[in-house]
């Protein structure tokens, strides 16, 4: 399979077409932003070709004199003469007609792109598409946006985090401007640690991931970051009842360096207008026993209603982040940029909790020749959690520090080759447990170490006019460093019975190697529709493991030890996609089938992290996951929006766990629902909704308790056989952007948001807890974290 792989990708090499090349980029002049699917056309020859995804383009021809015109669906088009006797690289900037963006979406995205690229299972965003959702106290949001693609669900209010296609959080690489991001959320999921006014475009591989990612198993969210503007100053602040932000960016030497700044904070505390809207509201219900929408086994029992105690909880948390970029352009060819992130939570709900992420990527670009570009990267991310309760305190947290190195050529204009290596050195601190009051060093976790590298290989190749091609392969490798013990433990007691210990950090503890093929189809049956399908493996090495508990801060990153073996996930989907009335109408319909090799769950009875032999409680086993999607969306017009709809299955098997018998996945949920409309009334106002419905994901709860010398110990029985009540919510939204205050303020535009989240205060309960009542009694809890709030926020721009 490699050997084929390898030699597909370099017959379009080896049988080049002759003649000479233009190539170079095309971005909006303003915005700095990609324009994918903008047209190149020599006006004599009628020769011409469109911008990849990343807005480059390369156009062959003999040597002579020419004509380009350059052109994109709302901007201005540019022609230019050019006298081509060698290979030359131009870069076109087009500027945008307000005239025409007034009737359009204007993505910086193909309008047909989901028809005739080889991407499978693929969603792609701009900013504006991302700012037309309503604002969730006064923010726009990209993790509330994903979720309402199709195959991807929020896990529940209060959580951080997403599941795409039935599979576990930690599956989810999650990249900001090429550095990975280890928790996504701040405030327990209501806000991301994208801020929108850094944020360039994105795009989800929900399956057909490419072969240059690597390392997760079900997903990749690729976040691009603005460049700052190198032409003008340009700035923006914003105020709300919550949050406050700002950007600034400006060229340090114009059309040479520049630099990105932004920030937000915000707190939320007792005595807020958000704890006097939400004030004592409570409601009933329970758990059932019926027979619901389980797993394999029969085991999940369903839900109506909620629990026999509803209790609201009112958080007391504040948090800001930073993102920066600095780009220095060092001559046409080259350019340097420097990337960024600082990010921290504090929370006051069980003692103090703090938590956050920091990143810095440094990247040199460079087009070495007229069909070669390199891409240099070094990249640092940290994760860290620390909780103090009562007398004791509890941190962990995973950092990692990589290199990669990545070439794309372009050796006509039906093919792009891309190949590298990267290397990541992990780091994990699995936790310490101290108490204040004695001087014992208190309870410690030794950490772990790891390195994880990949080669890998693709090419994106148009066959005819009909068949486009995706294939590659990442050839993965990972190793446990020292210093560590490698144990053999007793498949009953789980202590160890062998040892092994090594000192020095150069040593290999244990080591794996898998090779991950990836392969994608487009069938295009006409200008307007195509059948697509894909197949890929993805290996992955880190899990984040949880006990099942609702406080975040306490999962911990894991590395693939000898004793945990690497996941590997197989996915295979296919999908019809339609598009109607010129590209103003877009319908997909989507099938996948996953299976896992290497699920991890942890063993019944385990009830914290502090033991001395933790990967002993990991079990592994097999994981399937199977659905459907379907969407309709119009992306542009007056009126524009999405509705999506989901089904999918997501079941584990291990034999340790449920005794041996199939059971459903935490993060199953077998219905999904997602409607999105925005109104644009006039040219300064709009409205917008949002609906969001799924099945409430599946917990373990337990069956009883009995008691020792009046000390109350539960008793459990199968492993996620109950459901949390099904999960819905509206959202409403309105923009108002006055033209006299434009004018009034010398040219300020302000946009006025105003907010609705959850406007019928429904309680989704996002977990169960268990409370002693009268008589010795437990009695289940239903926690929710946010019910009705509305928000105003002001935005300035200058």
């Amino acid at each position: 399979m490699k050997k084929i792989l390898i030699a597909l990708i370099f017959i379009p090499i080896t049988f080049g077409q002759d003649g000479l090349t233009i190539s170079g980029k095309i971005i909006d002049k303003v915005s700095g932003q990609d324009l994918s699917g903008a047209n190149v056309f020599e006006t004599t020859t009628e020769e011409g070709t469109s911008t990849n995804v990343e807005g480059e383009y390369l156009l062959l021809l003999p040597e002579g004199n020419y004509k380009l015109k350059v052109s994109y669906i709302g901007y201005n088009s540019i022609e230019r003469e050019v006298d081509l006797n060698k290979n030359i690289t131009i870069d076109f900037q087009l500027e945008p007609d307000p005239i025409a963006m007034r009737s359009i979406n204007v993505s910086g995205i193909a309008p047909d792109h989901n028809i005739k690229s080889t991407e499978v299972s693929v969603e792609r965003l701009s900013i504006r598409q991302v700012e037309q959702i309503p604002v969730i106290m006064g923010e726009t949001d990209i993790m509330k946006t994903i979720q309402l693609l199709p195959g991807i669900t929020s896990i529940a209010e209060g959580r951080s985090g997403y599941i795409v296609r039935g599979s576990g959080i930690d599956q989810n690489l999650i990249l900001m401007d090429g550095m990975p991001i280890y928790y996504s959320s701040h405030m327990q999921g209501l806000y991301s640690v994208f801020n929108s006014d850094a944020v360039k475009g994105l795009t989800v591989y929900k399956g057909g991931v490419p072969a240059r990612f690597g390392g997760r198993g079900a997903s990749v969210l690729d976040v691009k970051m603005r460049d700052g503007n190198i032409e003008q100053f340009q700035g923006s602040v914003s105020a709300g009842l919550i949050t406050s932000k700002f950007s600034l960016e400006a060229p340090i030497i114009k059309e040479k360096f520049s630099l990105f700044l932004s920030g937000r904070s915000t707190r939320l505390s007792g005595g807020s207008l958000y704890d006097k809207i939400n004030d004592g509201t409570q409601t009933g219900g329970r758990l059932n026993s019926d027979k619901g929408s389980g797993g394999k086994g029969d085991d999940s029992k369903g839900a109506s209603g909620g629990a026999d105690d509803f209790r609201f909880f009112a958080p007391n948390e504040s948090w800001y982040d930073i993102n920066g970029k600095v780009v220095y352009n060092i001559n046409e060819k080259q350019n340097l940029n420097l990337s960024f992130y600082i990010g921290r939570d504090s929370a006051y709900t069980v003692g103090f909790t703090e938590w956050g992420n920091h990143a810095a990527l440094l990247r040199w670009e460079n087009r070495f020749a007229n069909k070669w570009l390199s891409n240099t990267s070094i990249v640092y991310s940290k994760y860290y959690t620390a909780n103090i309760s009562g007398i004791y305190y509890f941190n962990s947290g995973v950092s990692t520090q990589s290199i990669k190195q990545e070439f794309s050529f372009f050796p006509n204009i039906n093919n792009e080759v891309r190949f590298g290596i990267t290397s990541e050195y992990q780091d994990f601190n699995h936790g310490s447990l101290e108490d204040a009051t004695v001087d014992d060093g208190g309870k410690f976790m030794p950490g772990m170490q790891g390195l994880e590298s990949a080669l890998y290989l693709e090419n994106d190749q148009k066959i005819n006019d009909r068949i486009s091609l995706y294939y590659g392969i990442r050839n993965s490798y990972y190793h446990q460093l020292g210093p560590g013990d490698r144990f053999t433990y007793d498949e009953v007691s789980n202590e160890p019975i062998q040892a092994e210990f090594f000192s020095e950090k150069s040593d290999v503890i244990s080591s794996y190697s898998n090779l991950e093929p990836r392969l994608s189809m487009t069938y295009l049956l006409s200008e307007q529709n195509s059948f697509k399908l894909s197949y890929n493996r993805n290996a992955q090495y880190l899990r984040l493991m949880s006990l099942g508990a609702e406080i975040e801060w306490y999962d911990i990153w894991m590395p693939t030890t000898k004793n945990i073996k690497p996941m590997l996930t197989d996915q295979f989907a296919m999908g019809y996609f339609r598009n109607f009335n010129n590209n103003e109408i877009k319908v997909s319909a989507e099938t996948y089938y996953k299976i896992l090799n290497g699920a991890a769950d942890f063993e019944d009875g385990l009830h914290n992290y502090l033991v001395d032999n933790l990967e002993a409680y990991v079990a592994t086993g097999k994981g399937l996951a199977y659905g459907f999607e379907a969407s309709i969306e119009k992306p542009n017009g007056r009126l524009s929006g999405r509705v999506s709809y989901n089904y999918g299955k997501s079941d584990y098997k291990i034999d340790v766990i449920n005794k041996g018998r199939w059971y459903p996945y935490r993060f199953d949920k077998t219905h999904s629902l997602t409607m999105l409309s925005n109104l644009q009334i006039t040219k300064n106002f709009s409205v917008s909704s949002t609906f969001i419905y799924s099945t409430g994901r599946p917990l373990t709860l337990p069956e009883g308790y009995y008691y020792i010398s009046d000390i109350p110990f539960p008793y459990w029985e199968g492993r996620n056989k109950y459901r949390l009540p099904d999960y819905h919510r509206l959202d409403l939204g309105i923009k108002y952007s006055p033209i006299l205050l434009r004018k009034w303020t010398g040219g300020i535009k302000t946009t006025i948001d105003v907010a609705l989240y959850n406007v019928y205060d429904r309680r989704n309960i996002h977990t169960i807890n268990f409370v002693q009542g009268q008589n010795r009694l437990f009695e289940q809890v239903g926690l929710s974290t946010y019910g009705f709030m509305p928000s105003i926020n002001i935005n300035l721009e200058f």
